[in-house]
């Protein structure tokens, strides 16, 4: 890129008034007020390159970030102007599940919201998870303040019973052989309890 003394220089040389030989006062004066330009330049930049979702760092994104309430932590710069992406897509008319489900992600929350037969009704699912998740109240506030207000929201906590157990005809052995969780996916998901 052009230095900004060196462009001043090739646009005021053809007009014959100044002097810009070495130690000249007009030199001087265009050298000084180029590296003022250029700076400011770099700076303008800079600014540009950090205000786009697309392109900014660390210190970008830390102030984009700071404009919501919940934000999750130790993420790389691509899942965070996802996140920051997913958060901007929720608006009055732009409630769509995918945005919605951007934002929970940002938020570091490992659970889907679902459309409804009924309007105006949307249900949040956690995935993998049986009961309730860690940090349940706290997740519930979460979602439940990034969810728009006119929205009824119920929660499907998947619960898994003895009597579900000896459905499935497995055993104590068939279960200590594998993690809960790995069971749980197995049963069928209709076994959920709902809280509204």
């Amino acid at each position: 890129m052009m230095r900004y003394g060196d462009y001043l220089r090739s646009l005021l040389q053809p007009l014959g008034v100044y002097s810009f030989a070495e130690g000249s006062v007009s030199g001087a004066a265009l050298e000084a007020l180029g590296a003022a330009l250029d700076e400011a330049a770099a700076k303008l930049s800079e600014n540009q390159r950090e205000s786009l979702i697309l392109t900014a760092n660390a210190d970008g994104l830390s102030k984009m970030e700071a404009l919501f309430p919940f934000f999750a932590t130790g993420q790389n710069a691509a899942a965070r102007r996802a996140a920051i992406g997913g958060f901007l897509r929720v608006s009055g008319d732009g409630f769509t599940r995918e945005a919605i489900n951007g934002c929970l992600a940002a938020c570091g929350s490992d659970c889907a919201v679902y459309e409804t037969a009924e309007r105006g009704v949307v249900e949040v699912r956690f995935a993998k998870t049986v009961g309730e998740p860690e940090q349940y109240a706290e997740k519930r506030r979460v979602i439940e303040s990034i969810l728009p207000a006119h929205l009824k929201v119920n929660f499907r906590l998947l619960w898994c019973t003895f009597a579900m157990t000896e459905e499935r005809a497995r055993t104590w052995a068939d279960l200590a052989a594998g993690t809960f969780l790995q069971w749980a996916s197995d049963v069928p998901l209709p076994i959920v309890a709902s809280w509204e």
